[in-house]
């Protein structure tokens, strides 16, 4: 017992203790000792009771069964008693449920019902066009978006039929999906893509890909047409520090210095008050710092 006991102790306290949280993968190994505690439980009671045999048996018979329907998807699996992979969203989320593993079935999901009018919003490394879908994709983080080959299409504010959603979109105020959160989905793919149905006007997502527009723009050396990009995803930006860090930084290129120190100065307000994003509001400050110093509000920029 203590020498499975032990390491069970040493790894929870450990994980636990710390700041990080990325996750399950952070205790999986307590798993195999956990397993020879549960072995050596149902040999203790099996040889000691028929019924208790019979018992264990038939647990034995349903987790093999409940994991045997729900292969492949090892993923965002979860037994019937915590309501099956369908419900593992509500309790577990990132890369607990969710790590772009279920593309393949979103086609198989759109093929089975006959989908013509859809959209995705995918937080994948593949592309859902690579994988053959006819969705139109929704937009996705802004950091991978203004880093693909190719500017993204500007979004509707408004858009209706079959919207799929990666889980791990709505895990997070980083990103403009926490709206699904607060409804209860149609349908769920392999327990990592939740599916609505239905008419919907949510400029912030458009917002989302006026600023992965922007930050693209910026990484090619248009400033200007950035600024124009982030000037029309402010008012709706789910991730205001973010983006408008990113905002003065094109104002700053495009040789507008003191539009650029306002802009980090509110992008420091946004990250007021939030300890994991210290870094970022120092690096706001420090920037509106220089900026002031450089172009004191009396002078006149050239």
């Amino acid at each position: 017992m203590l020498i499975a006991l032990i390491p069970i102790a040493v790894f929870l306290f450990s994980a636990m203790s710390s700041k990080i949280n990325l996750g399950v993968r952070h205790i999986l190994p307590i798993y195999p000792f956990l397993i020879v505690l549960a072995a050596s439980a149902i040999v203790y009671y099996a040889i000691r009771s028929r019924v208790a045999a019979l018992v264990c048996a038939a647990l034995l018979i349903f987790q093999m069964v409940s994991y045997a329907r729900a292969y492949p998807n090892e993923i965002a699996y979860a037994n019937e008693a915590w309501g099956g992979p369908k419900h593992i969203y509500k309790i577990l989320g990132d890369s607990s449920v969710d790590w772009g593993q279920a593309l393949y079935r979103v086609k198989d999901y759109i093929s089975a019902h006959g989908t013509t009018d859809c959209w995705i919003a995918w937080f994948g490394a593949r592309k859902p066009s690579v994988e053959g879908l006819s969705c139109r994709a929704l937009a996705g983080p802004s950091y991978v978006e203004a880093g693909d080959t190719e500017l993204p299409p500007i979004l509707p504010d408004n858009f209706s039929g079959t919207v799929f959603v990666s889980n791990t979109l709505i895990d997070y105020d980083l990103y403009p999906y926490n709206c699904f959160w607060q409804h209860a989905p149609d349908d769920v793919v392999d327990g990592s893509i939740l599916v609505y149905h239905g008419d919907f006007n949510l400029p912030e997502i458009a917002a989302e890909r006026r600023a992965s527009r922007g930050w693209w723009y910026l990484n090619h050396g248009q400033a200007a047409l950035a600024v124009e990009e982030f000037a029309a995803a402010e008012p709706h930006l789910a991730a205001r520090g973010n983006m408008r860090s990113l905002y003065a930084w094109a104002l700053e290129a495009a040789g507008r210095p003191q539009e650029a120190r306002l802009k980090y100065e509110q992008a420091a307000a946004d990250f007021l008050g939030k300890p994991s994003d210290a870094q970022w509001r120092k690096a706001s400050l420090d920037a509106a710092a220089r900026l002031a110093q450089q172009n004191p509000p009396n002078s006149r920029s050239k």
